[in-house]
């Protein structure tokens, strides 16, 4: 009775901290509005080619995002419906999947304690991202792939497995780490005459067909498109041949999952210790979640993925159940003590700190802390067809998606674009805006580690200011030159 009532009130409390979240209803940032202005400008049936403002979103998704925003209109919270209710069924999976890889009551219930209110994910499930979607996919994908016993099925039943895991990669790129662990389990079939390496065959089919097509039209163009411009950002996401690598990959994603910085080493002992518990069981699911897991470090090694913060989210699954497998070896007498042990350490050092959860408001939980629908609702009333907007390249899709979504038309606009990062050459810029005209400059967003408000409120002290809006970290100002 008591193991039932825990865990169903953990989902209770997982699923009032999701809801809580969304209907904060935060403003779109950066990213989101991005990905919003494609599910503006194109139609159902137009995500299986590159997105554009350089996004990349599994066409899936991207299709029954646009079929709730053409149901129930355009909005924030049409745009991050899916993500929620992605995000609450993966803890009713996770429940199911925890009971497959771990042996103790008390262990499962730490598990889906801690993957109830981690922060990341409850933070993901009001993200109009696909980030949610791709938990939730890497379960389902280890679920069915670990039912399916390629050598004694038919040829049919492998191609419709083989076609069922490629839809799975439109609705998820990263249950291909599945689908590559399962064929690499399934590689012993070469040995065991024509049977079983035809149905092997028979389960790589789709992929050989619709693959190279996928991969050539959106795959490609939109890796390019990505590395182009945030290589840098996704470098320390790559390993190299240097194996001292592998300790600063772990430690950065232990601590975005969980915030393990204090004690970054205790978080990789737990995990090396229950990939070591793990790697001893004959369950075929435990297996296919290892060997994903290698994989997803193979591809980090060759450069085609990598593991860091949000675009490899989907660890966290793989990384909570290592973390929490030593726990199944603890003796009946010292449950109590050392599962409090484990919680109260996980708590205190991670970013399960439930002090959010005590607050009306989540100002320390949603990352999103600039306005730009509050600004653009100001600009969009006041603004006169005369006037001349100004705003920064930070700014582009902000502006974009937050204008047409409030009808806001400018004619005379100014974008001004940071070449190169300077206090000197940015008021320069400043200084080049034509006179005797009157100006908005719409601000939604500035970089965090190349601010130039604090270049515009300098140039101003001059300035007949008309009006100054900052709010919550995004700027609108009615100067008049």
């Amino acid at each position: 009775m008591f193991y039932k009532t825990t865990i169903v009130l953990i989902f209770i409390a997982g699923i009032l901290l999701r809801l809580k979240a969304y209907f904060m209803n935060v403003p779109l940032w950066l990213d989101e509005c991005s990905l919003a202005l494609n599910i503006m400008h194109r139609n159902i049936f137009g995500y299986f080619a590159p997105l554009e403002h350089i996004q990349s979103a599994p066409p899936f998704f991207m299709m029954a995002t646009k079929l709730v925003t053409m149901v129930f209109g355009l909005s924030e919270y049409t745009l991050r419906l899916i993500p929620l209710l992605v995000s609450v069924v993966s803890m009713f999976v996770f429940y199911i999947f925890s009971k497959k890889m771990l042996d103790k009551k008390w262990s499962i219930i730490t598990a889906n304690l801690l993957f109830a209110i981690n922060f990341r994910l409850i933070y993901f499930a009001e993200e109009f991202k696909q980030y949610a979607s791709d938990i939730l996919f890497f379960m389902l994908a280890l679920f069915f792939l670990s039912k399916v016993k390629l050598g004694k099925v038919s040829f049919k039943k492998a191609l419709f497995t083989g076609l069922v895991c490629f839809l799975m990669l439109l609705c998820s790129m990263p249950s291909m780490f599945v689908t590559g662990a399962y064929v690499v389990y399934n590689l012993k079939l070469l040995n065991k005459g024509t049977g079983g390496g035809r149905n092997l065959f028979g389960f790589l089919l789709p992929f050989f067909i619709f693959g190279p097509f996928y991969y050539i039209y959106n795959l490609y163009p939109t890796k390019q498109a990505m590395f182009s411009n945030f290589l840098d950002q996704w470098q320390s996401g790559f390993m190299n041949y240097n194996p001292l690598n592998i300790f600063p990959l772990l430690r950065e994603n232990l601590d975005y999952l969980f915030n393990f910085t204090p004690f970054i080493l205790f978080g990789v002992v737990l995990l090396v210790w229950g990939i070591i518990l793990l790697s001893k069981s004959e369950n075929k699911i435990v297996k296919l979640m290892l060997l994903a897991l290698l994989l997803s470090f193979v591809a980090s090694f060759c450069n085609i993925f990598p593991i860091k913060n949000r675009v490899s989210v989907y660890i966290i699954i793989p990384f909570l159940i290592c973390i929490i497998k030593p726990l199944d070896i603890i003796s009946v007498k010292n449950k109590i003590c050392s599962t409090l042990a484990i919680i109260f350490s996980l708590l205190f050092f991670s970013a399960y700190n439930l002090s959010y959860a005590k607050s009306l408001v989540f100002e320390n939980f949603i990352k999103s802390k600039k306005d730009g629908r509050a600004t653009m609702e100001i600009l969009s009333k006041k603004f006169k067809p005369d006037e001349v907007l100004v705003y920064n390249d930070a700014t582009n899709s902000i502006y974009d998606f937050y204008s047409e979504k409030s009808g806001m038309y400018a004619d005379k606009i100014i974008r001004i674009n940071l070449p190169q990062y300077s206090r000197e050459f940015y008021l320069g810029l400043l200084n080049q805006l034509p006179k005797n005209h009157t100006y908005w400059f719409y601000y939604a967003n500035d970089y965090v580690r190349m601010p130039v408000v604090p270049f515009i409120r300098e140039w101003i002290q001059d300035k007949e200011v008309l009006e100054e809006h900052c709010i919550n970290e995004s700027y609108l100002l009615h100067v008049k030159l």
